[in-house]
């Protein structure tokens, strides 16, 4: 019986993500945009097809990207430029340049489609964007050399991974109405990405030099515990139900799917060369990879795991954004 059970909870699960209500007044953006650093370019997917139906020249090297909850716009980090670029989702055509901070690593939207915040990892700053006008509202100082952003699902927290010490790293937490830091949390060095659950209870920080993925209780603000999946840890996701989690391992060319409750690896897959940043796509619960050393994306179904497609992309893809949950 408990057997059976188990087998129950691993399928059913995987459709409750998928069946998931969508907000009705969002737009369904059927897109995923890749950044292509070594090219200046956005290549815009289909998740439909699974084909590239634009490729939107942007110049620079563009990095983190993100897209409004509404799939109208789309806000691109240009890293070398100190600029994020604003794309309309409907034309693919840029429509504003914002200048931000030095070196912008990193970009999130906040839950409500008003705000985007943007980690200045050269500058320690954050810029806030007003997504009405598109024009910076603030600059304030946040940890040393920010190099990843999430935000909670609420919107009330900001978390800004700082990367600028040898000996440890920390994670910002930053409370959005008084735009304060209100703990900083320790974390192992070289830490890449971090992923806050749908629910925003836990939050998971990627450290490539440990090979680890750090556990954060966001009601404490502590670390509880941390669990390795390969090699080469380096970005991680939730699904819309924060199980599972997906870890990408970039010196085993592979994904980690991990079970959040037992942190144990269920089961790894296979992708492009150094897969990079990955994300779940909202409508189907698909996980899309960023490989940057093979200059395509790996689309896995969220079921079977099984990989469904591998899309050529710009060169060196390193980021990957839909429509977020």
């Amino acid at each position: 019986m408990h057997r059976w059970f188990g087998r129950m909870a691993r399928a059913v699960l995987p459709l409750v993500l998928i069946c998931v209500a969508t907000p009705s007044a969002a737009m369904q953006n059927t897109h995923a945009y890749v950044t292509n650093t070594g090219d200046g370019t956005v290549s815009v997917i289909d998740m439909r097809t699974n084909s590239v139906t634009a490729t939107i020249a942007v110049g620079g090297v563009p990095y983190s990207a993100a897209v409004t909850p509404d799939g109208m716009k789309i806000y691109v980090a240009n890293a070398t430029e100190n600029t994020v670029f604003v794309i309309d989702a409907t034309t693919n055509i840029v429509t504003a340049t914002v200048a931000v901070g030095r070196f912008p690593a990193a970009l999130v939207v906040s839950p409500d489609g008003t705000k985007v915040y943007v980690a200045n990892a050269n500058a320690s700053t954050m810029s806030v964007i007003d997504v009405a006008t598109d024009a910076v509202t603030a600059t304030l100082p946040v940890g040393y050399l920010p190099l990843a952003i999430a935000v909670s699902p609420d919107g009330s927290r900001l978390y800004t991974v700082d990367v600028g010490y040898e000996d440890i790293n920390y994670v910002s937490v930053i409370d959005t109405a008084s735009m304060a830091i209100v703990a900083t949390i320790p974390v192992p060095v070289n830490a890449s990405d971090i992923s806050v659950g749908p629910f925003g209870a836990r939050a998971y920080v990627t450290s490539y030099g440990s090979d680890r993925t750090s556990v954060i209780d966001t009601s404490t603000n502590t670390v509880i515990d941390s669990f390795a999946s390969g090699l080469g840890t380096a970005y991680v996701a939730t699904s819309r139900i924060g199980f599972p989690l997906y870890v990408s391992d970039l010196d085993e060319d592979a994904v980690s799917v991990i079970n959040p409750v037992t942190r144990r690896v269920i089961t790894k897959i296979a992708t492009g060369s150094a897969p990079g940043e990955l994300t779940v796509a909202r409508a189907t619960g698909r996980i899309y990879v960023a490989n940057y050393g093979s200059d395509d994306v790996t689309v896995i179904h969220p079921i079977t795991h099984a990989v469904m497609a591998t899309i050529p992309t710009g060169k060196r893809p390193i980021y990957i954004a839909t429509q977020p949950l």
